[in-house]
């Protein structure tokens, strides 16, 4: 958990702000759009936390508390009475999903979303782009049936035999792959477009997260560095090249730095270390963890074996930033999942990294996810005593967050 003295006196600030922060909120979103459902991954060791992954195209909603899904059909009403009120009208919906996603608990999601939808008032119907002659039933793992219909494409405006919609909402990556290739689409859609290409978390996202925390740090009187993510975007550099590892190595060396100083001050006693990668995603450089410029040869072996011919070495703008070890929670290790309606908190779960297989595969995700309620108090552990300090921290910061995929989104 997050140390005792930074969630009380944030805990403290943000209740005595309370109006100021509302404010704050209010005011950046009604700069921006945010898409109708974001997932924000938070990581917590103990000392700082900050968000350490977004999710545009998130799956996951069937592992949030029950008491919290109460509340999602209201969010989801909220969320289209302030940006969308003509879908109330029509309440027809279209939700964009593959019909074949590898992930089979992705239907389950879906499900669920549907569910919840129905309950707002709402008439959803999940369609694919895939091709299909007609629409096809699927059994989730939960047991429950989602059925996939055919969608087709007229003049500017996707429909499915049965609906009309006067939204659509891209549920999954492999949807949105294949729909950025149409023409343009009358319907509001969310994420738009521009979002679906290079959707990782890079140096954009992560310099727009730090300024609105420095910026939310005035109004709690905490040290911003808490709660952001330090790092450094170097471009155009050849792995391959020692000249390009060099230039690696000095930037690695200068962060690192930085970070000890911070943990002297906060005496921490364990060591700072930084991830690379290439700020596209994973993909190219692959994703390595750095504790010292000596590390930075495990980066170079790696490059070396992958190694082709000089013409096709690649040229590559590569993210080195912080990373921010899970040691937040006492009988569990792992990362807080929180998601968005809009940048309203609709719930969420403790993703654990645990490796225990249970019997079932089933079994084995409810020990993966372990959901956790904000409704009033967010749960340290399944059934023990709840904090609501910490729910505090963690809802504000999933907020910001939300924030940051907007503005992000919005400089496409």
């Amino acid at each position: 958990m997050l140390s005792n003295s930074f969630s009380s006196s944030f805990f403290k600030s943000a209740k005595k702000n309370h109006s100021q922060i509302s404010q704050w909120f209010e005011k950046h979103e009604e700069k921006i759009d945010i898409p109708f459902l974001t997932s924000v991954t938070i990581k917590d060791s103990g000392f700082k936390t900050s968000v350490s992954d977004v999710q545009i195209f998130p799956s996951g909603l069937n592992y949030l508390c029950k008491t919290d899904l109460k509340n999602v059909s209201m969010l989801i009403r909220k969320y289209f009475e302030r940006h969308y009120p003509d879908v109330l009208k029509n309440k027809k919906i279209l939700i964009l999903s593959s019909a074949n996603n590898p992930n089979p608990f992705y239907y389950d999601h879906l499900d669920v979303l549907c569910q919840l939808m129905k309950k707002g008032g709402l008439r959803p119907q999940i369609g694919t782009l895939d091709i299909l002659s007609h629409p096809v039933s699927l059994k989730t793992p939960a047991g429950k049936k989602v059925q996939i219909h055919p969608v087709y494409f007229e003049k500017d405006r996707l429909k499915t035999r049965e609906i009309d919609p006067s939204f659509i909402v891209a549920g999954d990556i492999f949807a949105a792959t294949k729909l950025s290739s149409l023409p343009y689409i009358k319907q509001p859609m969310s994420p738009p477009l521009k979002a679906f290409s290079n959707h990782e978390i890079g140096s954009s996202y992560l310099a727009t997260f730090n300024k609105l925390i420095e910026d939310f740090s005035r109004i709690v009187s905490e040290d911003p560095w808490l709660m952001a993510t330090d790092f450094h975007l170097e471009h155009r550099v050849n792995i391959d090249d020692k000249g390009g590892l060099e230039k690696i190595a000095l930037t690695v060396e200068a962060l690192l730095g930085n970070l000890k100083n911070k943990y002297l001050r906060y005496q921490i006693s364990s060591s700072p270390q930084l991830t690379i990668r290439s700020n596209s995603g994973t993909s190219g450089t692959g994703m390595v963890t750095i504790r010292s410029t000596a590390d930075l040869l495990e980066l170079h072996n790696y490059k070396k074996q992958k190694r082709s011919a000089a013409k096709n070495q690649m040229i590559d703008d590569i993210l080195i930033k912080e990373e921010i070890s899970s040691t937040a929670f006492k009988e569990i290790v792992g990362e807080i999942v929180i998601y968005l309606i809009g940048n309203e908190v609709a719930g969420g779960y403790i993703k654990t990294y645990c490796d225990k297989v249970a019997k079932g595969l089933v079994s084995s995700r409810k020990n993966l996810f372990r959901s956790v309620c904000f409704s009033g108090k967010i749960h340290r552990h399944p059934q023990k005593r709840s904090d609501k300090k910490l729910g505090a921290v963690y809802q504000n910061l999933s907020k910001i967050g939300g924030l940051a995929v907007g503005y992000t989104i919005d400089q496409k």
